[in-house]
């Protein structure tokens, strides 16, 4: 279903039916972290970035018409907040969220292609039909639906998409007893199954129960964290896949291969550094390429020194990136180590 189609206050009652909090800003920073990573002039990220400016969001230390270049920990709460009673917003956040969660959008968008909409929906008593999913479809859908991807991302997107909001109530239907039991066998053999089988097997008053809630709520912010960190991950693979694809021509210029590089290579700790020199990499190769082949004329001289400056930097970052990629020790910032003069000095 094509954004003009939905009700024109669709997304904003979208936020709203988030079950939780904490999910809520898992999906604002999801979508904050893949538009900084989306170039200037993108629809998407325009989109976000107005749509904050436009909020009229009270940031300390920026204007509400520059909210949006604040940091992403400080947009997080508020943008959340706000998303329920801004459509456009609302709109916005999951435009970009939906965005940065490719694979699955294909997989629930190839799904609902097979589907018939009106179907879906939920009729009442008096046969009226709703802009909700009738729950219990919603439920037999998504057990067709690959079953190996975090469920509130599956049920978010599948909304987000058909146009059609959760299911009045429980907003996120629990499991049917069918699909109960495809877990609990899935589960066998695992250190997980092990866990459910010691709580299964524990009296209605042992004191374990007192923990159980505890336990979900840390169990559930090591997911969203999980889940950032894929976006992450994700997101640095797209920008070395741009890398690869877009500068060619750089890349021989400078005699550096880029073929094995992959996020995969990393040791966990150097994921998010490792995002920000690649996007170092890449902004400077966008400076680079207009001065890679010198022109005549009275500027060559200058033109000629401000590529040997970014050359320079562009393969201290390049170095840096491959021996992280190798486990090796790296430098703590290649660029900022560099004194030679700056591009400014011709």
């Amino acid at each position: 279903m094509s954004t003009s189609e939905k009700s024109t206050s669709f997304f904003k009652l979208l936020a709203r039916s988030i079950p939780t909090e904490e999910y809520l800003h898992h999906v604002v920073t999801c979508a904050l972290e893949f538009q900084r990573h989306l170039k200037s002039g993108h629809p998407s990220r325009k989109r976000l970035r107005l749509a904050i400016n436009n909020s009229g969001l009270d940031i300390e230390g920026w204007r509400s018409k520059a909210a949006a270049s604040a940091p992403t920990s400080r947009l997080v709460a508020p943008v959340a907040d706000l998303m329920p009673h801004s459509n456009e917003l609302a709109e916005a956040v999951f435009s970009v969220w939906a965005d940065s969660q490719e694979p699955l959008r294909l997989v629930a968008a190839d799904h609902l292609d097979q589907l018939d909409p009106e179907m879906c929906r939920y009729v009442d008593e008096d046969g009226q039909m709703s802009d909700r999913w009738d729950p219990m479809i919603l439920d037999l859908e998504l057990g067709d639906i690959v079953d190996d991807l975090y469920r509130s991302d599956i049920y978010l997107m599948l909304f987000y998409l058909s146009g059609l909001l959760p299911p009045m109530g429980d907003e996120y239907p629990e499991y049917d007893e069918a699909a109960q039991a495809d877990d609990l066998a899935s589960l066998g053999g695992t250190v997980f199954g092990d866990w459910i089988d010691h709580l299964q097997s524990l009296p209605r008053d042992a004191p374990e129960w007192d923990r159980v809630k505890a336990f979900e709520r840390s169990l559930a912010s090591m997911i969203q964290t999980n889940e950032g960190e894929r976006v992450q991950v994700a997101m640095l693979d797209i920008d070395i896949d741009e890398i690869k694809t877009n500068f060619v021509d750089e890349l021989s210029q400078l005699e550096r291969n880029l073929d094995a590089w992959s996020a995969s290579r990393l040791l966990h700790s150097e994921i998010g550094p490792v995002a920000e020199l690649v996007g170092r990499v890449l902004d400077l190769l966008e400076e680079y390429r207009p001065l890679r082949k010198l022109g005549g004329g009275q500027s060559e001289e200058e033109r000629r020194a401000k590529r040997k400056v970014l050359e320079r930097r562009l393969l201290r970052l390049i170095d840096d990136i491959e021996a992280r990629m190798s486990a090796g020790e790296a430098r703590p910032d290649p660029e900022g180590s560099y004194d030679g003069p700056s591009l400014a000095a011709g």
